[in-house]
């Protein structure tokens, strides 16, 4: 028997053992053969690095800034929003399709990350004109590269 995850998560993985069909991902030609993968460093100032089967490496700042990342390379390029929950704040990371990252942004209630979310997801939105980096960024100071692109 084959483990395939926790909870209701879980019920949804393709079964590997039973050679079962699963969707073809973004990126693979149907009947293509193969496995890639993905090494992550977790380094002990907080900052992560990833190494693509495809020979390329990023670093990243923050955990929120890789998971962007990764999900926007795996994918193919599709838009990617990471949020996480700290209990009474959020904090929120997002890359848009042509790779530039949207910065990570703390929020003090969940009224300021839905609005700066809906934002981020609205393809006709105005870019984010809050604190922080992007803040930063608009009045000319600009961060150093992580992995090729823009944090």
């Amino acid at each position: 028997m084959a483990f395939k995850g926790l909870g209701k998560l879980g019920a949804n993985l393709p079964d590997r053992q039973s050679g079962a069909e699963k969707p073809t991902p973004k990126g693979f030609t149907a009947g293509q053969k193969g496995e890639e993968q993905t090494v992550i460093t977790h380094h002990s100032d907080g900052t992560h690095t990833t190494q693509h089967a495809d020979g390329s490496a990023e670093e990243h700042p923050d955990h929120l800034h890789m998971l962007a990342s990764l999900g926007h390379k795996i994918s193919g390029g599709d838009k990617h929003h990471v949020v996480q929950d700290k209990g009474d704040t959020y904090s929120q990371h997002g890359v848009h399709e042509d790779g530039e990252h949207y910065g990570t942004h703390d929020h003090g209630n969940i009224a300021e990350l839905k609005d700066s979310m809906g934002k981020f997801l609205d393809e006709e939105g105005q870019e984010w004109t809050g604190e922080g980096k992007d803040a930063e960024k608009a009045e000319g100071k600009e961060e150093p590269a992580y992995g090729g692109m823009r944090g």
